[in-house]
C-alpha cells in the first residue's frame, strides 16, 4: 500500500519501533519523524512526540493501513469504519478504536488484535 502524498509504502512504519527508539528525531513543521522510516500518517502519537515506542506502536500503524484498505480513507479522530463503509460490521469500530487509543489502552500484541477480529 502506498502513502498517498509521497507514494512511499505506508507499511514502512511497521516493525520499526525498536530501531526508531535509537535514532535521532527530525522536527519539521511541528511533526517529528524518524530518519528514513515510515510516513507521518502511519506514525503513532508517541512516535511523533519522541516518547518510548514498542509493539503497540506497530499496532497503531497496522490499524492505519487496515482502516485505509477497508474504507479507502485515512483515519481521522472519531472516524468509524462502519460509517465510512456501511457494508462493514459495526463491531470493527471497537477494534479500530483500540488500535488508535492511547498507548496504554491499545492492543498489547498483534495476536490480541487478531483474536478480536476473529470473533467478528
Amino acid at each position: 500500500m502506498l502513502e498517498k502524498e509521497t507514494r512511499l509504502p505506508c507499511g514502512r512504519a511497521l516493525g520499526r519501533a525498536r530501531l526508531e527508539a535509537e535514532r535521532p528525531l527530525l522536527l519539521s513543521g511541528g511533526l517529528a519523524s524518524q530518519v528514513g522510516f515510515g510516513t507521518a500518517a502511519c506514525l503513532a502519537p508517541e512516535q511523533l512526540g519522541g516518547e518510548p515506542v514498542d509493539q503497540r506502536t506497530d499496532i497503531y500503524a497496522l490499524g492505519v493501513i487496515l482502516f485505509e484498505m477497508l474504507t479507502g480513507e485515512r483515519p481521522h479522530p472519531g472516524d468509524k469504519p462502519s460509517e465510512l463503509a456501511p457494508d462493514l460490521p459495526a463491531e470493527l469500530d471497537e477494534v479500530f478504536a483500540r488500535c488508535f487509543a492511547r498507548v496504554e489502552k491499545r492492543f498489547n500484541s498483534v495476536e490480541e488484535m487478531l483474536a478480536s477480529l476473529s470473533g467478528l
